[in-house]
């Protein structure tokens, strides 16, 4: 994203940085080099684990960014739960201008290649998958016959209708869609 932001600015490869630019290059590597301090658990599969794990999959995109985020959950045999980030993706906006709707349904497609991924590595049978987004016109889209759009929107529709029916797409409020943090990850590395 900071590379992209050189480009709408016209920046070239041998001219310097402006001082604002400078800074967030210098605290992104900065943080780079604190990756090395965090962990995660490489086991899937909790204590206490009941029954076949539920597969969770947000998607969200802004002008800058979209992606998804991937979740498995377990009931556990006292009455809680276990939730665990096991997939994230992420893409650039392109520079030409793409609408918000164009942008969230790419996030879907992307999630949905996402599940097919995860489907075809992990050993793990998922009792349920449920696909998220707090696009009210993505799942209008997802919705209705593709040959009702624009080639753009109807190749991205049909193909994940082809692959993940609409009982699976659910609304989600947008201030409990963990996948916005994805499409803002230029805001979080300031």
């Amino acid at each position: 994203m900071y590379l992209r932001e050189t480009w709408d600015l016209g920046i070239g490869w041998d001219n310097a940085l402006p001082d604002s630019m400078q800074k967030k290059w210098v605290e992104f590597f900065h943080q780079i080099r604190n990756l090395h301090k965090f962990e995660f658990a490489k086991c899937l599969n909790p204590e206490g684990a009941v029954g076949k794990p539920m597969l969770t999959i947000l998607s969200d995109a802004s002008d800058k960014a979209y992606g998804f985020a991937a979740y498995v959950r377990w009931k556990l045999s006292n009455d809680t739960y276990f939730c665990s980030l096991i997939f994230a993706k992420s893409c650039i906006a392109p520079l030409r201008g793409l609408s918000t709707p164009q942008l969230k349904l790419n996030a879907a497609l992307l999630a949905k290649r996402g599940q097919e991924i995860i489907e075809k590595e992990m050993r793990l049978e998922f009792d349920r998958v449920v696909h998220m987004t707090d696009s009210a016109t993505v799942l209008c889209m997802l919705a209705k016959t593709f040959t009702r759009f624009k080639l753009y929107e109807g190749v991205r529709i049909s193909e994940i209708q082809a692959a993940i029916p609409i009982s699976e797409w659910q609304w989600v409020g947008g201030e409990h869609n963990t996948a916005d943090w994805i499409s803002q990850l230029n805001d979080l590395l300031i």
